[in-house]
C-alpha cells in the first residue's frame, strides 16, 4: 500500500503535500528533493513510490515494518530518568 507520489491524494501534512502537487507538474521529483521539502522519510519512505529505486518501499508487506519505523522514534510519552520535584512538598 505504497503512495504514488504523482497520482496520491493531500494526506500528508497539508502544506507539504500542496509543495509536492506543485513540484510534480514541473520535474520528476526525487528522495533528495521530498527531504529539502521537510518530509518526514523516516517514516514517510516506506509508503511512497517514486520513478527512482526505494529499497524501503518493499519492506510494506514485512513483518518487521513496524519495528523499522519505531527503531529511530522516540515517544515524547515515554518514562525519563528525570524525578519530578514534589510541588507542595
Amino acid at each position: 500500500m505504497t503512495e504514488d507520489i504523482y497520482e496520491g491524494d493531500l494526506e500528508m501534512q497539508i502544506a507539504t503535500a500542496k509543495e509536492i502537487v506543485q513540484a510534480r507538474r514541473f520535474r520528476m521529483i526525487t528522495m533528495a528533493q521530498l527531504r529539502k521539502m521537510g518530509v518526514a522519510l523516516n517514516r514517510a519512505r516506506y509508503f511512497i513510490t517514486l520513478p527512482e529505486p526505494n529499497r524501503y518501499a518493499d519492506l510494506i508487506d514485512s513483518p518487521q515494518l513496524r519495528g523499522l519505523l519505531l527503531q529511530n522514534t522516540r515517544s515524547k510519552f515515554s518514562q525519563s530518568d528525570a524525578v519530578q520535584s514534589d510541588l507542595f512538598g
